[in-house]
């Protein structure tokens, strides 16, 4: 599903090919994929929910994400006992690549999803939101828990407008919060997109198709309760629901 889903939003141009290979040494071009994804700026990234794995698939780091080879796939099955960090999982004989940066952003997007949809999270204010994805417990309280998102992507696109309210329901963030704290894969980060989603679903009365998040710096987050491969659909040129344009940098 991460693979068609890469493919089919690089037809759509949407997700663009940057052959950085053609300009740097292979060194030079890793550390400028690194900075370019912990500042946000990478082309974007796709997740699934594997519900027969129990576990998040997600692009790979530094991989082309409209041409993904099967091991630039990986499979993340919870967050770790510290909840920082992520639980990579990698069959036997099989190459591990690196997870994406957005990794963590991701996972707790989906676990906060599946606490919030139960009851088991409380309110989404911020406060709130901090508190919870700060618990020590948080990676037990979610195992066995499905999440009430069954796909993400992340495009370095502005969701400027709705076209299909039908379709797509778009939650508007404060900017000012980017200013200090917007490197993806961090809390801060993480904060503020988890406290948009479960906001989103509080505002579709648990009934989304997919819900948008406008991310200062980064782009647009999109969350669905719908497998990737129907909300893929959803960002098809030839029935839009979204307009883009330039993407707010604070």
């Amino acid at each position: 599903a991460v693979i068609e889903s890469g493919r089919k939003l690089r037809a759509w141009a949407l997700l663009p090919d940057v052959q950085l290979g053609q300009y740097a040494s292979p060194r030079r071009t890793e550390q400028i994929k690194l900075y370019l994804e912990v500042s946000g700026l990478t082309v974007g990234n796709m997740s699934a929910w594997d519900e027969q794995l129990g576990a998040m698939q997600i692009t790979g780091s530094g991989v082309d994400k409209g041409n993904l080879k099967r091991e630039e796939v990986i499979a993340i099955r919870s967050l770790n006992a510290m909840g920082n960090g992520c639980v990579v999982w990698v069959p036997p004989g099989t190459r591990r690549v690196k997870p994406s940066v957005e990794a963590f952003d991701h996972l707790l997007s989906y676990s906060a999803s599946s606490l919030f949809a139960s009851g088991a999270f409380g309110e989404y204010q911020l406060l709130n939101v901090l508190a919870q994805l700060n618990a020590r417990d948080l990676a037990a309280r979610t195992q066995g828990r499905p999440p009430f998102f069954r796909s993400m992507i992340h495009l370095h696109l502005w969701p400027e407008r709705v076209l299909d309210h039908a379709r797509v329901h778009r939650v508007e963030v404060e900017p000012q919060l980017f200013q200090y704290h917007s490197s993806c894969g961090t809390r801060p980060l993480a904060l503020y997109s988890v406290e948009a989603l479960l906001r989103g679903m509080v505002e579709t009365n648990y009934a989304p198709k997919m819900i948008v998040v406008g991310l200062p710096n980064h782009g647009l987050l999109a969350a669905s309760p719908l497998p990737l491969e129907a909300m893929t659909e959803l960002f098809n040129p030839e029935r839009p629901t979204l307009e883009f344009g330039d993407i707010p940098m604070l």
